[in-house]
């Protein structure tokens, strides 16, 4: 079974480039705790990981010069740590505040704000019509079901290009929440990657399809990166048999990737692939 070290947290990761620059000016203020708690999460920093083995880790950051080194990631950590520390130890972020260490994560945000937005759309974004099973990205994404057990549409087509293998690979893997995605090999497929992401089943929008929908185009992302691919093909999710309205769901698909390609470098190219004329329009008219 392949190792799915990804998981739904990826899919939540709503952090966009404008929250990053926007959080950055907020410590640079010099907010009080509970206006820390309250910006962490309204400005999607906080990140999910097992904080509790990560605490030794983050001893070595209370070092100035180790901070200005920091990743985002690390300093996301870092906040989310300090947040989450805060409810067992009242007066924790105060302790932070006062030692000078939110200080140097608020510069060191600021830097990392600022050279991300300098790099700001360096992952190319495309329309492809045509048959995304012969596309040779290095991963392409199947709009898969909860069950992965595939079925019709773009599902059944990447399941019969790549073989028997793939079906048997995504029964090792269990069921997929919607919002959420998994991985396995190609197979006989020309990318290396599947990535099965679930959307969700349009059910007028008023349960939380849009939200849903993000997650599941962030969580492929996340996949795709974490195996270090540089090129990534999409199919519309939930555009099929799941009915979700054309228009809105291209809308949602560019801009979630666009948001999260620049606060996440490393993609070289995500390629929108729509088999049938109307969607491939849709997917342009998104693009701009």
């Amino acid at each position: 079974m392949i190792d799915d070290t990804v998981t739904a947290a990826d899919g939540d990761d709503a952090l966009t480039l404008a929250d990053l620059e926007a959080f950055a000016a907020a410590l640079a203020d010099g907010p009080d705790a509970s206006r820390v708690i309250d910006q962490v999460y309204a400005r999607h920093v906080a990140v999910a990981f097992d904080w509790t083995t990560w605490q030794a880790e983050a001893q070595r950051f209370l070092a100035p010069d180790v901070v200005a080194t920091a990743s985002l990631d690390e300093v996301r950590r870092l906040l989310t740590l300090h947040v989450r520390k805060e409810r067992f130890c009242e007066g924790h972020l105060d302790a932070v505040i006062a030692s000078g260490h939110l200080a140097a994560l608020a510069a060191r945000l600021a830097v990392l704000a600022a050279e991300l937005r300098a790099g700001a759309g360096r992952t190319r974004l495309r329309v492809e019509q045509g048959d995304i099973t012969k596309v040779a990205a290095d991963a392409i994404v199947n709009a898969a079901n909860s069950a992965l057990s595939g079925g019709g549409g773009v599902d059944g087509a990447i399941h019969r290009a790549a073989g028997p293998e793939l079906l048997a690979a995504c029964r090792a893997l269990g069921r997929c929440p919607t919002g959420q995605a998994r991985v396995t090999p190609g197979f006989r497929l020309p990318a290396r990657w599947v990535i099965h992401a679930v959307g969700p089943v349009w059910d007028g929008g008023g349960k939380a399809e849009a939200r849903l929908l993000a997650e599941a185009y962030r969580a492929s992302l996340a996949l795709a990166r974490a195996r270090g691919c540089r090129t990534v093909a999409f199919p519309a999710i939930s555009c099929g048999a799941y009915g979700y309205p054309i228009d809105a769901a291209c809308a949602i698909a560019v801009a979630t990737i666009r948001s999260w390609c620049d606060v996440h470098p490393g993609l070289d190219e995500v390629i929108l692939v729509a088999y049938e004329r109307p969607v491939a329009a849709a997917l342009a008219r998104a693009l701009g």
